[in-house]
């Protein structure tokens, strides 16, 4: 039987690999000078951030932070805290050679548990989960006609997509946030931390711009008594951000993470401390596709030879809504 087959070639990304690996967190910390005795520990959070990832050869690196924030109580009653900040690093082996590929990496804390070893000493153990993936786009072939052979062809189009790539840019956020005249005085900061969020991504020719805001949270101790006050501040940010292949006909997601943070009370000329220091960095993530319905052949059968079929699987990525978690 004499069949001429017809192929079209298709791009999709390919997972190479996708796991989850554990970084442990045993360490003792030890009360800087400045801060009063322990008298009771009142809440311990880990705050894990990936600053830094890369790709060489079967090795994925991975550099990071992780953040303790410890809130206690002195031998008075009073809220007090402080922080102290750990870098990390984790080579990860991934069986498989992913050079040219798109990491993408995500760190949670799993758990953490903290014990006062005496009044000036903390002994902190626990873990933080790290989930790796490793994208890079392949070329696949599916068969859009046959001819011969007295086929019988069921054809349709396929909604295929293109993936265009995964492309990721750092933004340094610095700035000074004011109190406002209706709360009290900052004596000492108690803990703070901060999300992001994307609002809009706007694609122009080989960019995208994308926009978004982070929201601020802090908790302190006021000058004149002991019960935390809570600030509060949003600010916004937009970025533009390079994307070979990318046109207004293609859709795109953008995410963002906050890959560092540092939140500093600032005693003005008065002696009153209203306002915060912020230093942040962004990392912002887009990801973009672009609409390519091809034909395919469903199914077939010949009307004169027996015929033996088979099909393969070919899964096409496609962005079906944007979600934004606050």
């Amino acid at each position: 039987m004499d069949l001429k087959v017809l192929k079209q070639s298709v791009s999709v990304n390919d997972c190479l690999f996708n796991q989850t690996v554990e970084q442990p967190i045993d360490l003792e910390l030890p009360l800087p000078d400045y801060c009063p005795d322990i008298a009771r520990v009142m809440k311990c959070k880990a705050i894990p951030r990936v600053g830094a990832k890369g790709l060489n050869g079967q090795n994925l690196s991975v550099e990071g932070t992780v953040t303790i924030h410890v809130i206690y109580c002195d031998n008075e009653g009073k809220l007090f805290s402080f922080e102290s900040t750990i870098p990390f690093s984790k080579s990860i082996e991934t069986g498989c050679d992913c050079d040219g590929g798109a990491v993408v990496v995500r760190a949670k804390s799993e758990y953490v548990n903290c014990r006062a070893v005496n009044s000036r000493k903390l002994d902190i153990h626990g873990a933080i989960g790290l989930f790796a993936k490793v994208i890079c786009k392949k070329n696949a072939e599916v068969i859009t006609d046959i001819d011969g052979g007295d086929m019988q062809l069921r054809r349709g189009m396929a909604p295929a997509t293109t993936p265009i790539g995964l492309a990721e840019k750092n933004l340094i956020l610095e700035e000074e946030l004011e109190i406002g005249q209706g709360q009290p005085a900052v004596h000492h900061l108690l803990r703070y931390d901060a999300s992001a969020i994307t609002t809009d991504c706007k694609i122009i020719s080989n960019k995208v711009v994308v926009k978004g805001e982070v929201r601020v949270c802090a908790l302190y101790c006021p000058q004149e008594g002991n019960r935390p006050q809570l600030f509060e501040s949003t600010l916004p940010f937009s970025q533009i951000i390079d994307v070979d292949g990318i046109s207004e006909a293609c859709e795109c997601d953008s995410k963002v993470e906050v890959a560092s943070l540092e939140l500093k009370p600032r005693t003005g000329p008065d002696g009153e401390t209203r306002t915060f220091i912020l230093s942040s960095k962004l990392c912002i993530s887009v990801s973009a596709f672009c609409n390519n319905d091809v034909p395919v052949v469903f199914d077939a059968f010949s009307t004169k030879y027996e015929a033996d079929l088979a099909k393969n699987d070919v899964a096409f990525e496609k962005i079906i809504c944007n979600i934004a978690e606050s």
